[in-house]
Parts: C-alpha cells; structure tokens; sequence
C-alpha cells in the first residue's frame, strides 16, 4: 500500500487516488475502515492487480481513523497489505478561485475543524438550579454541535441540547437540579464528528438546592428566594499567603442564605482547630484577625455555617505561612518608629557538608557551615541513614556564626550521612539539609608495636 499511507487528509465526496505495488497477484480487493481497522466497508470487490491505482469517491462520516486495505482476491487472509497509519477525512469546504472570484473552479480543501469552550471555562464559576446561564464558545469549521454536562468531572454525562447552531456561539440554558461541588463540567462536540469537541478546563459548582421563603411583600404567599443555596467560600488566606506573627489581616469569605458563621484556624493543616470567633455575621464577609504568636507553615482557616457546622463550611485550599514579622522600620526616614511587620523572606543553604566527597572521623573537629538571610538562631542535626531519621547536634546556633564546630561522635555511616541546619523558630519552613551524603566511616583502634610509649601507640580512627 502506498497511499494513502498515514497522515492525510481527505475531504468526504472528493476523489482520490489509491495507489499500490503488486507481484504475480492478478486481482486485488479494496476496503477501508473509519475507526481504525476495527471493522472494515468494501471499496472494490476486485481490480487488475497490475494497474497499481484506483480512483476512490471518499465517503463520509468524517474520521482521524481511517485505513485502505489491499488484499489478493485469492488469498485475502494471509496476502495484504493496508496503511500504515491512520489519515483523516473530513468535509469539504468549496473554495472556489481558480481563475478569479468565483469562477467555478471548487477546490476541495479540508480545512480542520475545532471548538474551544469559553465559559464555564475557569473553574470559578457558580451557577444557580432555576437561573439562566451563558455557556460560550468559539468553533471553525463546524455546522451543529451538542452540548452536554457533568456533575462527575466527566465520569457520566448528560444532554443539555443537541443540533445547536454552532456559529452563534453561545447557548442559554435553564440550569436544572444539578448539584456539584466544582466538580460540573460542559462539554460540546461537533455534531458530525464526535472527535472534534472540548471540555471545560475546570469543574465549576453548581449549589445544592435551597428554597427560602420570605414572608411580608406583594402577592404574599410567601415570595420564594429560588436556589438561595447555602454555601461558604473562604476567599483569603485561601493559601500562599505569608502573615507575620502578631499583624492584623483580613479573612475574607462569601456566604450565600447564611446569617452567622463561625471563624477557625489550624497550625498543622487542620488535624485541630482553635476558635478565632464564635459569631459573625455571614453576610460582612470580612474579620479583621491578629495572627497568633505561633509561627508555621501549615496554617489554615476555617468559617462554618453556625447553624450547619458539620455540612456548609468552607476552608483555605491551602496552607499559608504564619512566620516571625521583621520589623523595618523606614517609614519617614532612619528609625522613625514606623513597624511595617511583614514576613521577610528566610532562608538558609548548608555549605559543607554538601557534596558527598566529604569523609568525616570520629573524634576529629570538623567544620559544618551554611549561609543564612533573616534567621536568628539555627538548630543542628545529623542523620546517619540518608534522612529517615535524624540526631541533635546542637540548638539556638546564633545564624550569623555562619559555621559550627562538632566533634565528630560516632554515628558512622558509609555514605549516608546529612546535616540538616533549621531556623530554631521557624524548623519546617526555614531548613536546610545536605546536597549529597557523606561518609563517617567505623571507629577502628590500630594499635602499632613499636614506637615511643610503646603501649602500643594507637592509630586512633585509622579507618576500616
């Protein structure tokens, strides 16, 4: 099989040349396939082996999976040959211009398709059950499209509408009983080829239904607030963040049909929460908070529902910094007094031991040294099996020595020993640990007959 041979692109109801080699095969069959081979639509019972070529009619659908087959009509299971990959048909597009505008001259062009989903598209999106909402796109070369949703990320689908004009580009939907927590999707794909279709980027939310009547107003029966959904979203810190110790920062929320919340916060990802407020109002939205005196760099926050705590709640995505405020004091000149604590940026970068070559004695002063920016006091540690575990050294290092004088103890280990260098105040946020392991190798006593004060003389560590 010479062609087509993988790759091309053929417009459905053009004509095209199939072309092969043959020897001392009489006749030939043609087929050719849609979806990869799977199944197989007769072209041409039987033709002149010789004559090498045939002009093909391209039939629809359209497909990325088409093959041509060639089989001796004699031997068709052992002696054949088809593509050998897949090519494309698609429709046509008439673009006449052959000897000036319109002159009837169709060239057969098979321009690509493609449909790109603008909204919901960001994830941020929620849609209310009863309202109506925009779903938006952009397509080339696309006459109808279907338009489906998810509330799975994709797991199962629904079918909003289908033969949608796809050159208006958008479509009003009455959005139904669909509850999903950012986990809805839509997707729209070419009526006349399902391979050319697009899914939205994120899942976005549609609330669970809520109905709320209020009682008092015109035609009162009561007035219903349709799908005021009971929902909380945590907007800052909503993870990243750095808050200095101490400073005053802002926790901002959404609360929709909520009257009160509660406000938490975590140190240690949410394994346990500490009160910041019993009661706020739902609908301000924002609690001026003094960041505790605990510094870490798994902090969460958490508002609750205060009538609904266990189901509507909302918490950072997540963690955030809560660190040590430096003060700058710059305001008006040198020293004015004004305190402008934010978290400066720490950080520290062991330098020796750092590139595994070293080889460490027991019983010998050996030099552990680092760099350091905004750090006070450091904490030393050792590990002798690559990191698993970890050994004291030494605490409340002043930072600034920039190096540490151990004598060597004997924690051997053949090319698996680390130093770890810690911010003292700031231990998981602010480290540092060895690039490569080094060796500390097996306290060994050679004892040497025959030298002065022969007891023996000891060669102390001399090795293994």
């Amino acid at each position: 099989m010479l062609s087509p041979n993988g790759g091309e692109s053929y417009a459905n109801g053009s004509v095209q040349v199939i072309q092969w080699i043959s020897n001392t095969i009489d006749n030939i069959r043609l087929d050719y396939s849609t979806n990869g081979g799977s199944t197989w639509t007769l072209v041409s019972p039987s033709e002149p082996g010789m004559n090498g070529v045939y002009s093909w009619t391209v039939p629809g659908p359209a497909s990325v999976q088409a093959l041509v087959r060639a089989s001796d009509v004699l031997n068709s299971t052992t002696i054949r040959d088809q593509s050998n990959s897949t090519f494309v048909i698609g429709s046509v597009l008439a673009d006449k211009y052959f000897g000036g505008s319109y002159d009837g001259h169709a060239v057969n062009v098979n321009q690509s398709a493609s449909i790109t989903v603008v909204s919901p598209n960001t994830g941020s999106e929620v849609w209310y059950e009863g309202n109506q909402a925009s779903i938006l796109w952009n397509s080339t070369n696309v006459v109808l499209l279907d338009i489906e949703g998810s509330t799975n990320n994709g797991s199962s689908w629904f079918v909003i509408d289908t033969a949608v004009t796809a050159g208006s580009g958008a479509y009003t939907w009455q959005v139904g009983s669909y509850a999903a927590q950012s986990s809805a999707l839509i997707r729209l794909t070419d009526r006349s080829n399902v391979l050319i279709r697009d899914t939205s980027n994120l899942g976005f939310t549609i609330p669970l239904y809520s109905q709320v009547k209020n009682q008092g107003g015109g035609q009162d029966g009561w007035s219903q607030d349709v799908n005021a959904a009971n929902i909380i979203q945590v907007l800052s810190p909503n993870g990243g963040e750095m808050w200095a110790e101490n400073s005053v920062q802002q926790i901002q929320w959404t609360a929709n049909n909520i009257s009160n919340v509660r406000l938490e916060y975590s140190t240690n990802n949410g394994s346990n929460w500490i009160l910041i407020s019993a009661n706020e109002a739902g609908n301000t939205g924002s609690y001026s908070w003094l960041v505790p005196s605990t510094a870490t760099g798994s902090a969460r926050v958490r508002v609750l529902d205060l009538l609904n705590q266990s189901t509507v709640r909302d918490i950072s995505d997540t963690t955030f910094v809560i660190g040590i405020g430096i003060a700058d004091k710059y305001y008006g000149g040198s020293y004015d007094g004004a305190d402008f604590g934010t978290v400066q940026q720490s950080t520290i970068t062991v330098v020796s031991p750092n590139t595994g070559s070293e080889v460490w004695y027991e019983g010998n002063p050996v030099i552990i040294s680092w760099t350091n920016n905004n750090v006070s006091l450091v904490n030393i540690e050792i590990s002798s099996n690559n990191g698993s575990t970890w050994l004291t050294i030494d605490t409340s290092i002043s930072a600034g020595l920039g190096q540490y004088t151990w004598i060597v103890s004997g924690n051997y280990s053949q090319g698996q020993a680390l130093i770890r260098v810690s911010d003292r105040d700031f231990p998981i946020v602010t480290r540092d640990t060895s690039n490569a392991p080094f060796t500390i190798p097996q306290y060994v006593q050679d004892k040497n007959r025959g030298g002065q004060e022969d007891g023996y003389s000891q060669g102390v560590n001399a090795g293994y």
